[in-house]
């Protein structure tokens, strides 16, 4: 992703503008020596984090009061079971979490403004830092 987020934004001259980062976002160092931000979006990767709930209190605890996570991803539903989908497609849906689960996460990281909605087979997560 990176290769092409690099190549995009050459041309449309804008890499003097953007940095691009490597990492894993359990890893609370990285994330920390990133510096503070308004806006963290995130697009189909939450079923890919380790360990979502540590993932996520890391990109909470970056937010600028007042700032705002949106998260877009898959959301787990028996449905997704019984759809003819493409492996990959299937396999990264079934490693995704359910409404629930997510509130569950966000509860344990002690996040208290949230809005979590169900787009099927998508769901997405906005969160903002009070």
């Amino acid at each position: 992703m990176i290769k092409v987020a690099t190549a995009y934004s050459r041309s449309q001259n804008a890499r003097n503008r953007l940095t691009f980062v490597e990492g894993a976002v359990e890893d609370n160092g990285l994330i920390q020596d990133l510096g503070a931000f308004d806006l963290i979006y995130s697009t189909f990767s939450l079923h890919h984090w380790k360990v979502p709930e540590k993932a996520l209190q890391n990109l909470y605890g970056a937010l600028k009061t007042g700032g705002v996570i949106l998260i877009y991803d898959f959301e787990r539903h028996f449905l997704t079971y019984y759809l003819p989908i493409k492996k990959g497609i299937a396999e990264s849906i079934r490693a995704s979490y359910t409404p629930k689960e997510i509130v569950s996460m966000l509860s344990v990281i002690k996040v208290k403004h949230y809005h979590v909605q169900r787009h099927f087979p998508y769901i997405s997560i906005s969160i903002i830092k009070g």
